[in-house]
């Protein structure tokens, strides 16, 4: 009886010990970029994930604050215009190929290329370095669900 209590303790402590190390489906960047659909942001909600030096956030026009960005899995970004429309001649509905590299922290849209600063749950945030006779070092762009 002593070892099959004995057996029962080492199985469970053995198992019990095991870490998981990888990220659930749910954490991981690409399911953070694509689970849902972005708004452009007018506060961020994290600045301490801000590049250094100067920043300047890029100010949505309030014609594109209603308008929704859906990245998907094959890499196509999907652009859905609000009832806003900035120019009564855009189309209500754009695709772009977008193209996403998270180990160099880069994401390429309409072949401009930005640096990821932040994908979380809440807040996606990218940028581009200016060049160096600006008056900031970079352009920050927010978008939140």
């Amino acid at each position: 009886m002593k070892k099959i209590i004995l057996g029962l303790i080492v199985a469970v402590l053995t198992l019990g010990s095991c870490k998981k190390d990888k990220k659930t489906d749910l954490e991981t960047p690409l399911t953070l970029l694509t689970a849902k659909s972005w708004k452009p942001a007018l506060v961020d909600k994290n600045p301490g994930t801000n590049p250094a030096n100067k920043n300047l956030y890029h100010a949505p026009l309030n014609c594109e604050l209603d308008d929704a960005y859906q990245f998907d899995v094959n890499k196509k970004l999907n652009l859905k215009r609000g009832s806003s429309q900035c120019d009564a001649d855009e189309s209500v509905e754009e695709w772009t190929d977008y193209s996403v590299d998270f180990d160099k922290g880069q994401i390429t849209i309409k072949g401009t290329t930005f640096l990821i600063a932040e994908i979380s749950a809440t807040q996606l945030k990218y940028y581009f370095p200016t060049n160096s006779s600006a008056a900031v070092d970079n352009v920050v762009f927010i978008f939140e669900h």
